[in-house]
């Protein structure tokens, strides 16, 4: 495993989807990019009064959306404060098939990112980024759950105690 793409959103999860990456990305000497994708698009006029949707380049971006660059730069830097290679991606667009087509052109050995652990309805009605990544992905994707869905066990309990009977 050399190359890790995480997509980040800055949300709760982001950090632990990042640490979950630098475990990795530590473990393999894998260069982690991090991605972040922007979907709001400024409108122009176009031919007489019916606008026009555009969206930057990404290369553009970074003046257009200079929050969002700042806190990815951020990231970045903590990671490779860490000791861990590091490059970033402001892009914009659907962020499921910005993620797939990143790591794609990166050849990613894997795509990390969060759930943020929405009810089932929300997900049924809306459904998630996670879930059309992982649906769409020809690559190895893993999901990093929002901290409210892992439980540890407060105790650890003997195999003889968790045995069911026939």
């Amino acid at each position: 495993m050399k190359t890790i793409l995480v997509a980040v959103d800055f949300s709760d999860v982001s950090t632990r989807v990042i640490d979950t990456a630098r475990m990795m990305a530590k473990a393999f000497g894998a260069k982690v990019w991090l991605l972040h994708a922007v979907t709001d698009t400024s409108f122009i006029a176009g031919a007489g009064d019916v606008p026009i949707p555009w969206v930057a380049a990404d290369d553009e971006l970074p003046k257009h959306f200079p929050s969002e660059h700042g806190k990815l730069k951020e990231l970045a830097a903590e990671l490779q404060d860490t000791g861990v290679d590091t490059g970033m991606m402001l892009v914009s667009g659907p962020a499921i098939d910005r993620i797939i087509t990143a790591a794609d052109t990166l050849r990613a050995d894997l795509i990390v990112l969060g759930s943020h652990g929405h009810g089932a309805l929300y997900e049924l009605l809306v459904g998630t980024v996670s879930e059309g990544v992982m649906r769409k992905a020809h690559r190895p994707v893993m999901i990093v759950p929002s901290a409210g869905k892992v439980e540890a066990p407060s105790e650890v309990e003997s195999p003889a105690t968790m045995a069911t009977p026939y």
